[in-house]
């Protein structure tokens, strides 16, 4: 078991450890968070009598080595439905369906034994760091937007500027040499957040016309994410899109 590292128990941390039967060795401190091993996990589920009522998958794609489990658990007349999710995105770990299996049924146990937001399992670390880096970096990258990238449909056409007009009169520029040579994460970021603001069909078909060299310059793994990125964005924008 892990020993506390970093920064010094508190109280009130203490306190629910001792509520549920726990001690000082079952939790460690990873940069500020506290958190659980799964072996712990396993263990206050049974201390707090919690049934697992079910945890199935709920999507999975390995071909880009992505999986959503479904997590539905009940303790006395209270009732939880949530998830766990496992890709490159938010794990370096080899097997997403073990991984986002284990991820909601982490989730699960902490919502329901009140210790959700106060402590994460291992499993969910490496989740809540990435989702951290990716809003920081989606931050810096909206504060620097005046680069020229517009999204279709955001602004009204300015003919005068060059740009070449988009759905609605909207303009967009292909990413330029700089960008290119940025760090592919950092530009899966950009993306992602570039499509996610897309509206229609037709702005997400703009978007891919101007992206289409650096599409060339992706590993086939990036290709896959990136390609996932736009079917998800598609389905939400129309659910029968093929």
């Amino acid at each position: 078991m892990r020993k506390i590292q970093g920064k010094k128990i508190d109280d009130k941390t203490l306190e629910l450890l001792k509520k549920h039967g726990l001690g000082k060795d079952n939790v460690w401190d990873c940069h500020g968070t506290w958190v659980f091993d799964h072996k712990t996990m396993e263990s206050i589920r049974v201390k707090e009598n919690i049934n697992i009522i079910s945890n199935d998958i709920a999507y999975v794609d390995l071909n880009v080595g992505a999986c959503v489990h479904k997590c539905v658990a009940e303790k006395g007349k209270l009732k939880v439905i949530t998830y766990g999710e496992a890709s490159p995105k938010n794990t370096p770990n080899k097997f997403p369906v073990a991984m986002s299996e284990k991820r909601a049924f982490d989730r699960a146990v902490l919502k329901l034994s009140s210790l959700h937001g106060d402590f994460y399992s291992e499993d969910e670390v490496d989740l809540r760091t990435k989702q951290e880096q990716m809003k920081d970096a989606i931050k810096e990258e909206e504060a620097k937007n005046s680069s020229g990238m517009k999204i279709p449909g955001d602004e009204a056409d300015n003919s005068s500027s060059g740009n070449k007009s988009g759905t609605n009169g909207a303009t967009i520029k292909p990413p330029d040499s700089s960008w290119l040579k940025k760090d592919t994460a950092a530009q899966v970021v950009d993306f992602s957040s570039l499509i996610n603001k897309a509206t229609s069909l037709d702005q997400i078909t703009i978007i891919k016309s101007c992206y289409d060299k650096w599409f060339s310059q992706l590993k086939s793994s990036d290709l896959h994410e990136v390609n996932l990125m736009i079917e998800i964005q598609k389905r939400k924008i129309s659910p029968h899109s093929s």
